[in-house]
């Protein structure tokens, strides 16, 4: 199976964002940082007494507009950096190996070597290892190419698979 696929920046920082706030303590801390700031303000206007300091919250609050500032930022320098994330790719999918080609690279990589998989609704990051992954947009794939790629990974042991049914 072969197919064509290019990254652009809105989706790379899309994924990135995905990628940092699905995590569980990501998730808590962000909720916890939204309701002590909610109480802080409570507080400030005087209807309810928390024995929040404003200091307290004013943390808070800078970590809520400072930690997604920063994600941005650093995605987007991250993007403009790399010139082969932001080239066509042209990748090729056998049972037993993967086969990625853009300008003035090729790699292949044999399937059963791939640390994990994972899909999520509009992405399959192939992991090589636990911090490398190729990042496969399915926006650029027919329906039966995802389902083909599905089928290859499903079908590969010892690997951690998570997959879209």
């Amino acid at each position: 199976m072969v197919f064509k696929t290019k990254i652009n920046s809105k989706d790379y920082l899309r994924l990135c964002f995905y990628l940092t706030y699905r995590k569980p303590f990501t998730i808590i801390f962000t909720t916890l940082s939204f309701v002590l700031i909610v109480m802080g303000i409570l507080q400030l206007t005087g209807r309810f007494y928390f024995g929040l300091d404003a200091m307290f919250t004013g943390l808070f609050a800078f970590y809520i507009l400072f930690i997604p500032a920063m994600l941005y930022f650093k995605a987007a320098r991250n993007f403009a950096s790399n010139k082969r994330i932001q080239q066509p790719v042209e990748y090729e999918f056998t049972k037993e190996k993967m086969i990625s080609k853009g300008a003035g690279f090729i790699s292949e990589s044999a399937l059963d070597g791939l640390y994990r998989v994972e899909e999520t609704r509009d992405w399959f990051l192939v992991y090589q290892s636990k911090l490398v992954a190729n990042l496969i947009p399915k926006k650029d794939m027919m329906p039966d190419e995802i389902t083909g790629l599905r089928n290859i990974f499903k079908n590969l042991s010892g690997i951690k698979l998570r997959l879209k049914s």
